[in-house]
């Protein structure tokens, strides 16, 4: 499935209960994507996240947006498929401090099942800086940006270009 990378570089890691992680500028940039995708085409969407916490974020920025839209943790949406698959990777700086760790990001496994339960396009949507850590997230980034499928802040390219094709 076509890829895109949705740069979020503003966004800022927090701990809301005090042990899962959430990120309210990436539930933002998720919900407009979703809204874009619903408003215009008729494709089932997933935004899928490896924290708890995110997926409260996330229903709170959807709320009022219709359409065919599931929100689900990486574990739980295993095995399942959507048209238009949406990551939302959290983890980015917190309190102006840079991430030691990516957490349940670099898990090989819950990486491959964040890419390939969509089956017309992924948007990835995650702060850069932090994800290139790791070798896999890298040449993730890299892969979009040689596409030329790496869009910043809140830039929000045409749904139905990112979508080119699919329906």
């Amino acid at each position: 499935a076509p890829l895109a990378f949705h740069d979020v570089s503003s966004g800022a890691a927090s701990r809301p209960d005090g042990r899962s992680w959430a990120n309210a500028a990436e539930a933002r940039v998720c919900a407009r994507l979703c809204g874009d995708i619903v408003r215009t085409t008729s494709l089932s969407v997933g935004v899928v996240a490896p924290y708890r916490a995110q997926l409260a974020e996330l229903r709170n920025a959807l709320r009022g947006i219709g359409g065919d839209v599931e929100v689900s943790t990486v574990d739980a949406f295993q095995g399942r498929e959507k048209d238009i698959v949406i990551v939302s990777c959290v983890r980015a700086p917190s309190h102006g401090r840079d991430v030691e760790s990516i957490g349940f990001l670099a898990d090989r496994h819950r990486l491959n099942v964040l890419l390939s339960r969509a089956r017309l396009a992924c948007w990835v949507v995650g702060h850069a800086q932090t994800l290139r850590r790791n070798d896999d997230w890298r040449a993730l980034v890299e892969a979009a940006e040689r596409a030329g499928a790496r869009f910043h802040g809140g830039a929000r390219p045409r749904a139905a270009r990112l979508c080119q094709g699919a329906h």
